[in-house]
Formats: structure tokens, sequence, C-alpha cells
């Protein structure tokens, strides 16, 4: 997904066009929960999020805290690949941070994940998946928004029906982070993130959601609290989110607007699911 504008009237019409391709399926809720969900887009399936996030005094392990970060292009591709994959490329295309009173400009670092469905929800047993992530250092620490460093996650990722209108999900995971303090040295945390959403109508939908991280260095132990809402307009989806920290490894305060579409690439046969929508 792109935010990126150049002086040609032709890639504005591109621009365009994209935005006016991506219509056909329903939308499931991940962004801008930062929990996952265990179920996997449709086969031939393509969803496209974008949007912006703000974060005051925002924290990143390895670089140094600054005042304010605006992230402009916060993008998400998904796919679709088979009954029981999908891949997904996430990243910032621009990030504005400020600090004491001067701007300077990053490109976001990038993520590729695959998430594999494992089991269905049968009975007290909640759906399973399993979701693997790489971030590649495409930003400079210097700048911030950005840590410079090559981090690997592997999550287990579970989601449970409660009634008619209401998805527990939940992500159990570990992070191999790059430690920018040594050379050829990581810095290795369990990630927790629980997520509660409800289907306030067949086009509204809220939720919330917390996240903890534990390692061993300094300043890699957030904490968040936060709450989701999200509305389908036409075959859009508009969402909003925010979040509090809840320690001096967090930020102090951050939201996110975006949008979502979904667009069918081809029409195989496919497994019967269930979403929130």
């Amino acid at each position: 997904m792109s935010l990126k504008r150049s002086n040609a009237p032709g890639l504005a019409a591109w621009v365009l066009t994209v935005f006016l391709m991506m219509f056909s399926l329903p939308v499931v809720a991940e962004l801008p929960f930062l929990t996952e969900e265990a179920e996997t887009l449709r086969p031939g399936a393509f969803s496209l999020d974008i949007g912006v996030a703000f974060r005051s005094q925002p924290v990143n392990f390895g670089t140094e805290d600054r005042d304010r970060q605006l992230d402009l292009g916060v993008t998400r591709f998904s796919f679709g690949l088979g009954k029981f994959a999908e891949l997904q490329v996430s990243g910032v295309v621009q990030a504005v941070i400020e600090d004491q009173g001067e701007t300077s400009t990053n490109s976001g670092d990038w993520v590729f994940g695959t998430k594999i469905w494992l089991l269905q929800e049968k009975g007290h047993r909640p759906a399973l998946a399993f979701l693997y992530q790489v971030k590649l250092p495409n930003g400079s620490d210097e700048d911030g928004g950005a840590t410079d460093e090559t981090d690997f996650f592997g999550f287990l990722v579970a989601t449970k029906a409660i009634g008619k209108r209401d998805l527990l999900h939940g992500n159990l995971g570990l992070g191999i982070l790059g430690n920018p303090f040594a050379n050829s040295a990581q810095n290795d945390i369990f990630i927790l993130r629980l997520a509660w959403e409800r289907k306030l109508s067949e086009n509204r939908l809220f939720g919330i959601e917390g996240m903890v991280e534990g390692g061993p260095e300094e300043g890699d132990d957030p904490a968040f609290v936060g709450a989701v809402f999200a509305q389908k307009v036409g075959k859009w989806a508009f969402y909003t989110s925010a979040a509090l920290g809840l320690n001096e490894d967090s930020d102090n305060f951050r939201t996110a607007l975006g949008f979502r579409r979904e667009l069918r690439l081809w029409r195989p046969g496919e497994p019967t699911r269930r979403n929130a929508w």
C-alpha cells in the first residue's frame, strides 16, 4: 500500500484506481488491534489497510525516546494463499518525529509474516493458528521511529467465540530482538496480547485490548491497554483506536485511524470460518 505522491498526474490517477478497486468481501477486525486473530483470509482474498497513527513520547527498544511521532501510511497487505495460510506485509511509509523542537522524518521498519491455520473452533476448544514474523531494518534508529535491527517473532494465536456477538483473542509469543547495545547480540522477550471484541450490529464493532512484554534488558517491558471501534460504511471498514502506556517502557499515549478493504483475486473452494462480521 502506498501513500507516496510524485509530480506525475498519472500517479494520482493510479492511486485513485487502487482505492476504487478495493471492493468485495466482508471485513475481519484485526488492525487497529495489535492482537492477531486465528482466522486466516479466505483463499484468493487480498486485504489492504492504510491509516495514520500518533504516538506521544514514543518508546522503541534500543532507540532514544522522542517527544512525539506521527506515522503516515500505516500499511498492511494480507493475502489468502490457500485454505490454511495467509501472507502479511506491514509497515510505516513515513514517520515524522518531533523532539526538543526539531522535526525529522524516517521510513519505518517493515514486517513480513505468515499465519498458518491449525485448528477450527470446536466445543470448548478455541480456534488455533501459528504466526511467524520477521521485521527488517528499513529505517534508521538515529532518526527515530525504527530500531535498525532485524527481529523475529513467533506466536500461538487463539480465538474463541462467546455467544453470537463476542470474540476473545489471545496471542502468546516469543520475540528475538537484535540488541543495539551489543554487536552480534540478541534480546529474547515474551509477549502476551489479549483482546475482546463485541459485534454491536452488522456494521459496528467495539473492542478492548491489553498487551505486555517482558525481557532481560532495560526498556524492553512495554505494557498497554486500549479500546477499538470499527464501522463499516458500504464496502469499506473504518476504524479508530486509543491506548495508554502503563509503564516507562511504553508510549505515554497512542491513537490510530485507518481504513480497510478486501478484494477477491480468485475464487477457489474455501473452508467455512466464523468472524466478527
